[in-house]
C-alpha cells in the first residue's frame, strides 16, 4: 500500500499481533484498580480480574505512564520518565 505522496505504509503481515489485538485499554500505572496507594504494592491480578469482568479479557494493553502530564511543561513525553 502506498500513500498519494509515495511512502510505503506498514503491511499487516508486518506486525500480524494487530490483527488479533481487539480489545487494547490504555492504562497508566497509578489506576487506582492496577496500584494500591495505601500499600504502595501493585496489583496486577485485581486489574486483570477487573478487565475480564467488564469486557472478557484483553488482548494486550497499552501502557503509558507519561500521557497525562504531555503538555504540562516543555518537556518531551521521555522526560518524566528520566527523572
Amino acid at each position: 500500500m502506498r500513500h498519494a505522496h509515495g511512502t510505503a505504509t506498514a503491511h499487516p503481515q508486518v506486525i500480524p499481533w494487530t490483527q488479533t489485538s481487539w480489545m487494547q485499554p490504555q492504562m497508566h500505572p497509578y489506576d487506582r484498580s492496577f496500584y494500591d496507594p495505601a500499600s504502595g504494592e501493585y496489583t496486577v491480578g485485581r486489574y486483570l480480574a477487573d478487565l475480564r469482568a467488564r469486557y472478557g479479557g484483553i488482548d494486550s494493553l497499552l501502557l503509558w505512564p507519561t500521557y497525562t502530564n504531555i503538555g504540562i511543561d516543555d518537556r518531551n513525553q521521555a522526560a518524566p520518565l528520566e527523572n
